[in-house]
């Protein structure tokens, strides 16, 4: 059961075969074990049931209380909206920490499925179909070779859109260790101290990601535009910009080829 929940399952029969399901899997053992700690909380042992419904209640209680006194505290914000692309992570700056690992993805999947809706992260809510929701959470499990075969052979991404072949930054993101592209992203857009740290954390296994959002980019690009500075200017500091004045920027030649990067 600890083994389940820590991400460490077992593979038993399917060891022999754990070089090629590494290979088109990422963290396969992890993946496994949560799922399998389904068979822990509805275990026909009622002593085993209940340890394990306690230990995830325990997990989950003290994950969630730090998480929403952090965000109640005015230290960091936190997505609670199971239908959304960041629902779990805890948001400092411009990096998302995932205290919840694999769960947020399952409960994410399960709420999509469930509600037929999805959130984006610039909080716009969409209909989803269950079985591109499941399409797209395997692909989101695909090794990085897995990846690449796949959008090659859809001539589509993660998301649904036909990646940019020719960008020179897409091909860094694909070919780099995954460890090395986040360190450049913490440098790139954290003070000096949290990118270090978070560096450190990733080292360790830490989910991190460091990203502007689409919505960030919009309101950067608006300003440096003569004709939407002044509506930017006068923003408070996490306003977002007015509906037509973001869409318009969004279909700007600037704001396409800002997309493409």
């Amino acid at each position: 059961m600890i083994e389940h929940m820590t991400g460490r399952a077992q593979l038993g029969p399917l060891k022999s075969l754990s070089p090629a399901l590494n290979n088109g899997f990422f963290a396969i053992r992890n993946t496994l074990g949560r799922g399998l700690i389904v068979k822990d909380l509805f275990n026909p042992n009622p002593i085993v049931q209940k340890e394990a419904w306690k230990m995830f209640a325990m997990m989950a209680g003290s994950i969630n209380a730090v998480a929403l006194g952090g965000a109640k505290m005015g230290l960091w914000s936190y997505d609670t909206d199971p239908r959304g692309a960041t629902v779990g992570r805890i948001k400092i700056g411009h990096t998302f920490y995932n205290p919840w690992g694999q769960w947020s993805n399952m409960l994410r999947l399960t709420a999509r499925i469930a509600t037929g809706e999805g959130v984006s992260a610039q909080g716009n809510t969409y209909n989803v179909k269950p079985w591109g929701e499941v399409g797209r959470y395997t692909r989101g499990k695909e090794a990085p070779l897995a990846s690449l075969i796949t959008d090659i052979v859809t001539n589509t991404n993660y998301f649904g859109e036909k990646p940019h072949w020719l960008s020179a930054g897409q091909w860094a993101e694909r070919l780099a260790p995954i460890i090395t592209t986040n360190a450049y992203d913490s440098f790139t857009l954290e003070n000096p101290v949290q990118a270090s740290i978070n560096t450190v954390l990733d080292f360790f296994g830490q989910d991190i990601l460091t990203y502007k959002t689409q919505n960030e980019k919009t309101l950067e690009l608006a300003g440096t535009m003569p004709e939407y500075a002044g509506e930017v200017a006068k923003l408070k500091p996490g306003e977002p910009l007015p509906p037509g004045i973001k869409r318009a920027v969004e279909l700007s030649p600037e704001g396409r080829a800002f997309k493409k990067r």
